[in-house]
């Protein structure tokens, strides 16, 4: 990282800056954007590596997975068909779920965030802040994961997303949880039952 951050603009986002401000003291993986990813290449080099199907890294040192992303490759950055490109700006608000709608800016020390966040931190309510995405199954299992593992509430907008999106899809959720997590956590009778359980669950939360 230090290496990294000597030629080309190192920011840090996704699980463990979120993990950092609920006090989890866990890394599942680390995620990384750079400016210019060809300033790091001999950087890369060094460690065992393979490039995903999005054009992204996936680096691997000791027992720590990393996924590295040059500023262009990101989905945000297509999605939107930005020229004028601030990642600093772009990440914490094309980001689906408030929890990761922040960055840390490595460079400088510094963390980027919005109002979505902090009403995260405030409530510790899980919300949608930005609903465009690629792979609306997998928010889909995420809101079941975290939900569950950090014992976070759902918010009505994206009960709402579950109760629309869920119920109109044929998916092949199984996949789906052994290509991001490497293995199954909910069968697809767990998936129906915890939805039921978040719809029905915490009604009187409304939105701020």
């Amino acid at each position: 990282m230090e290496n990294a951050a000597n030629v080309t603009d190192l920011y840090i986002f996704s699980g463990v800056i979120r993990n950092f401000f609920l006090g989890i003291d866990e890394a599942r993986d680390l995620d990384f954007v750079v400016e210019d990813v060809s300033k790091i290449t001999r950087i890369i080099n060094k460690y065992q590596f393979r490039k995903n199907s999005f054009g992204g890294y996936k680096i691997v040192i000791n027992d720590l997975n990393i996924d590295l992303w040059e500023v262009k490759d990101t989905w945000a950055f297509e999605y939107q068909n930005q020229i004028n490109y601030q990642l600093y700006k772009a990440i914490p608000n094309t980001s689906f779920f408030n929890f990761s709608s922040i960055i840390y800016h490595f460079n400088k020390k510094k963390f980027i965030f919005n109002d979505d966040f902090l009403r995260f931190l405030r409530d510790k309510c899980l919300d949608i802040s930005y609903s465009p995405n690629p792979n609306y199954e997998l928010c889909l299992i995420n809101t079941l994961y975290y939900s569950e593992k950090y014992e976070l509430r759902v918010s009505s907008k994206l009960k709402k997303f579950i109760k629309d999106y869920y119920y109109q899809i044929d998916s092949n959720f199984p996949d789906i949880q052994r290509k991001h997590f490497g293995k199954v956590l909910f069968s697809t009778e767990e998936i129906k039952n915890k939805i039921e359980l978040v719809l029905q669950t915490d009604k009187a939360y409304k939105d701020d």
